[in-house]
């Protein structure tokens, strides 16, 4: 999952590096990789802390496997 993320994160890089040409808009580059390091970041946080990227979602799945095989 983190390297389809890197992947992502590197092609968001390129991609505003294609839109920003001009000197001026060098604060709208910074910002957007900024911004992608740091859902890039919180993504790495939540895989440390949840084993996956936003697990809440699964947590009802396996309440609900749980109680079916009750």
């Amino acid at each position: 999952m983190a390297a389809s993320q890197a992947v992502a994160l590197v092609l968001i890089v390129v991609l505003a590096y294609y839109i920003v040409s001009y000197r001026r808009q060098l604060a709208f580059l910074i910002a957007i990789v900024v911004i992608s390091v740091f859902l890039f970041g919180a993504f790495t946080i939540a895989e440390l802390f949840h084993g996956e990227p936003f697990a809440a979602s699964n947590e009802f799945v396996q309440k609900q496997s749980t109680s079916q095989q009750r």
